[in-house]
């Protein structure tokens, strides 16, 4: 299923993206932390999932709830969150 994501990697850094399903965003967001390093601010990484739409881009999100949000723990792995 084809999902929209938003990405909250840093204090100042949000991303959005859209992917052909949650894995394939689960694996860039891997990627991404592996790439330049996990930073937490306070608030560690996390990726939001959403049902697909065109409205959504960089700065805006038009979603109210994500389906499923997945968050880097205290030793840098994603771990799935409840929402």
């Amino acid at each position: 299923m084809k999902v929209c994501a938003w990405a909250n990697l840093s204090p100042y850094q949000h991303v959005h993206n859209r992917f052909n399903s949650q894995a394939d965003g689960l694996k860039w967001f891997r990627e991404y932390g592996r790439d330049v390093g996990w930073s937490n601010h306070g608030d560690p990484p996390c990726i939001d999932f959403y049902p697909v739409c065109e409205d959504c881009q960089d700065g805006m999100n038009f979603h109210d709830y994500p389906m499923v949000r997945f968050q880097v723990g205290p030793r840098n792995g994603i771990q799935r969150i409840r929402t």
